[in-house]
């Protein structure tokens, strides 16, 4: 006991004194991807907000998956907005290039989206699922923070209101250059 005792206090001084201190084993680049990646999808701490963003028209959508009618839509930053940018929406894939605030040293994203549309007109709805390849999170400098992909799934009624949230996931492959391997679950509501 006298022992035991003998330890933890000698431990207890070492890790208190400048220098001599005991730390735990460095934090691996996975680690740190991992915590970033989670901060990004979780919506519900996440400063960004994207509540007040002009939003695209449920008809639009419908438009889009029925009569493959291109979407053109503009967001920008103000009040409860805090994305900025073009978006082209087709049924091929396109390019989405977005600036973003609120977003820890993320200024702006940018990737490869692709929409695949499913019908299913018994059911009156529609399957969307959603793939974005070659993405990149950016600093302000347009040094890369992370590289990602990812996919999400929703069923759309036929008057292009959301009847099922399906989420996706997240993958980051590099994080400030290095390579990574982290994949979240993803939801937004």
């Amino acid at each position: 006991m006298k022992h035991r005792l003998s330890l933890v206090i000698l431990l207890s001084l070492l890790t208190s004194l400048p220098g001599l201190a005991i730390s735990a084993a460095p934090t691996s680049q996975n680690d740190l991807a991992r915590s970033r990646v989670k901060k990004l999808v979780n919506t519900k701490k996440s400063k960004l907000t994207a509540q007040g963003c002009a939003k695209i028209p449920p008809t639009k959508w419908a438009s889009l998956i029925f009569f493959k009618q291109p979407i053109d839509h503009d967001v920008s930053f103000k009040e409860g907005c805090d994305i900025q940018g073009h978006l082209h929406i087709t049924e091929a894939p396109f390019q989405v290039e977005l600036e973003v605030r609120n977003l820890d040293e993320i200024h702006h994203v940018g990737g490869r989206v692709k929409v695949d549309f499913k019908p299913r007109f018994s059911d009156h709805v529609a399957d969307v699922d959603i793939t974005v390849s070659d993405a990149r999170a950016l600093d302000e400098r347009d040094a890369e923070v992370l590289a990602l992909s990812s996919t999400y799934g929703v069923t759309l009624g036929l008057d292009g209101k959301m009847k099922k949230n399906r989420g996706g996931r997240l993958k980051a492959s590099r994080f400030h250059g290095k390579p990574v391997d982290v994949t979240e679950r993803v939801r937004f509501e």
